[in-house]
């Protein structure tokens, strides 16, 4: 019998430009609250949350390098499925300061799902200030 192998591509699709970035009117939300979207209803959420600049609220579960720049994935406080921010190398030194489990805002925009994970490519860090546990948990 032959086997399945599932590969998943940490490669970033294209960021929107500029122009288009500057179009988007913001979206806050927790991870909690994006993920959840899409496990109900794809659809849903893509129409929800497709083509907007997204200001994720969240909790560091990991960051590491891919192939195009770096990858910060965001994780609720329950655990699951998370959210796949990626980044260009001129955030490095930001993210590298980063750790687990500490409340951060990243801006970027919608690009689709890959198993369970959102991605959201084009992503800066949003506001320096503590996020605070309430705005992660929502």
């Amino acid at each position: 019998m032959p086997s399945i192998i599932v590969i998943l591509n940490d490669a970033p699709p294209a960021p929107p430009s500029a122009a288009e970035l500057a179009r988007l009117t913001p979206v806050i939300v927790p991870v909690r609250r994006l993920v959840a979207a899409f496990a109900c209803n794809e659809l849903a959420g893509e129409r929800e949350y497709a083509r907007k600049r997204l200001v994720v609220l969240g909790r560091v579960g990991w960051v590491r390098r891919a192939p195009g720049g770096i990858v910060l994935r965001l994780v609720s406080p329950s655990g699951g499925a998370g959210v796949r921010c990626f980044f260009t190398e001129e955030h490095a030194e930001v993210l590298a300061g980063l750790g687990r489990g500490e409340e951060v805002a990243v801006t970027g925009v919608y690009a689709g799902l890959e198993g369970r994970e959102v991605r959201v490519v084009g992503c800066g860090m949003g506001p320096r200030e503590p996020v605070g546990a309430a705005a992660v948990a929502a």
